[in-house]
This record gives structure tokens, sequence and C-alpha cells, in this order.
């Protein structure tokens, strides 16, 4: 399961993503994550809440990589995860790299981070 949503004002896209998905719902929602990049102003900042999120298959880690790149071609600033478990963690390091992956254990935590506070 998983939401995304744009904010205007702060130019951010909040994605919410829950329990395990398969490789379509992981495409499904790369779409909806597009679209919400094509809405954002260069500079955007992307919060990304996978505290209730299980581990994710090699073949969707791949599709997920896609959508980063993406956001990163239309200029994505700054990203933070809100995130619970180690294996997940060494997933996003390896996905984004060690001085590019940002992990908070809040949101207020996070929301801090990206507003520069």
């Amino acid at each position: 399961m998983y939401s995304i949503k744009f904010d205007s004002v702060k130019n951010r896209i909040y994605t919410v993503l829950e329990g395990s998905s398969n490789l379509e719902e992981v495409k499904k929602c790369n779409m909806e994550f597009m679209k919400a990049v094509d809405n954002a102003k260069s500079g955007f900042t992307y919060l990304c809440d996978i505290s209730k999120r299980g581990v994710e298959l090699p073949e969707c880690i791949e599709e997920l990589e896609n959508a980063k790149n993406y956001a990163i071609q239309k200029g994505l600033s700054r990203v933070a995860f809100i995130v619970d478990g180690a294996i997940l963690k060494m997933q996003l390091k390896r996905a984004y790299g060690e001085n590019q992956t940002t992990m908070f254990v809040s949101k207020e935590e996070a929301e801090r981070y990206l507003d520069g506070k």
C-alpha cells in the first residue's frame, strides 16, 4: 500500500509505503511519483516514510532506482527517509549511497532537516 502527496507550498513530495508490494504495484507507485515530480519546481524535497515497509524485492529496488534517477534529473535537492529496520536501512544505503541517505525515526525530525532547521 502506498500514498503520494505533493505540497506546492513547501515544494515537497510525500510518500508513504507500507507492507510489501510486487513489481506491478511499485511501477504504479512510480508513475504517480513521477507525476508529482513533474508538478514540483526544481529544488524540490522528498520525504519518504517507509517505517512500516517490508524488505524490497531486488526487481522492485531496480524500479525504485529509476524513479530516484528521474527525480534527480528534475531537480531533487534533498531526501529524508523515515525508516525502522536494519535491512531497509542497508537497502537504502545501497540504492542511494552512504552519503546520500538521510534517515530519521520521526516525521518531525525529517521535516526539520528538509526545512533546513
